[in-house]
């Protein structure tokens, strides 16, 4: 009997094992690397947005840039001085002396004050909403579109885009 009572404390379950141990503190380190990790994104700079000036007539309008390959290449033609030329009665195009990277999409649908690249050379600006099935490379989007239709008028325009200011 008392070799029974010594076996059995011996086997007493309120310990932790070996196991129980390695699986504890591998918890502990994965929670500790996710709070590192969160406290490095919080400490990692907010993405800066690029602004494009678009100066049509006397009116500046201000774009954000979309952050990708075309829209690099594109900045590197700013400052862009262009005669815009009408089309559909719902946007302005010009063709590039050079082609751009692309990578075309269809949006489905345009929104007044989208710019997008067509065809990997042809800069367009809407001024009006519609659906579309054609395929853009997105440059980026006027913040206000408030008096860009009147801005744009009828037939062809000239169009200057810089980089802004944030």
């Amino acid at each position: 009997m008392a070799i029974f009572v010594i076996l059995m404390l011996g086997c007493n379950t309120s310990q932790p094992s070996a196991e129980s141990d390695r699986i504890a503190i591998a918890e502990d380190k994965q929670t500790d690397s996710g709070a590192a990790a969160e406290n490095v994104r919080e400490q990692e700079p907010k993405h800066m947005e690029r602004h494009l000036s678009v100066k049509i007539g006397n009116r500046v309008f201000s774009a954000t840039l979309k952050d990708n390959m075309t829209t690099k290449e594109f900045t590197k033609l700013l400052p862009l001085e262009m005669t815009m030329r009408e089309l559909n009665d719902n946007e302005k195009y010009c063709r590039l002396s050079q082609s751009l990277p692309t990578q075309d999409k269809n949006p489905g649908q345009i929104h007044a004050g989208d710019l997008m690249l067509y065809d990997g050379n042809t800069v367009v600006l809407f001024y009006r909403d519609f659906a579309t099935s054609y395929r853009y490379t997105p440059l980026g989007r006027i913040v206000d579109t408030a008096g860009l239709t009147e801005a744009v008028g009828n037939g062809d325009i000239s169009v200057v885009m810089s980089l802004g200011e944030n």
